[in-house]
C-alpha cells in the first residue's frame, strides 16, 4: 500500500503497520474507515487528531441516538 510501510504480524491475530510519512491527512481518513478495529499507538499527535475526529461524530449523532 505504501512505499514505507512495514507489517508485523502479532501473537493475538491483530498486526502493526508502521509507516513514515510526511504528513497524516491521507492516512487519517484510511484509518478512520476502519472504525472501532484500528488503534493508533504513535504519534501522539495522529492519535488525538483521531479521538477528536470520533468525539466530533459521535457529537454529530447524539441528538439521533437518544
Amino acid at each position: 500500500w505504501h512505499a514505507s510501510q512495514r507489517i508485523r504480524e502479532l501473537p493475538d491475530g491483530e498486526i502493526e503497520l508502521t509507516l513514515r510519512l510526511a504528513n497524516f491527512t491521507e492516512v487519517e481518513r484510511w484509518l478512520l474507515s476502519w472504525g472501532a478495529h484500528v488503534r493508533v499507538l504513535a504519534p501522539a499527535a495522529l492519535r488525538d487528531s483521531l479521538r477528536r475526529a470520533a468525539e466530533q461524530l459521535a457529537a454529530n449523532h447524539r441528538d439521533w441516538c437518544a
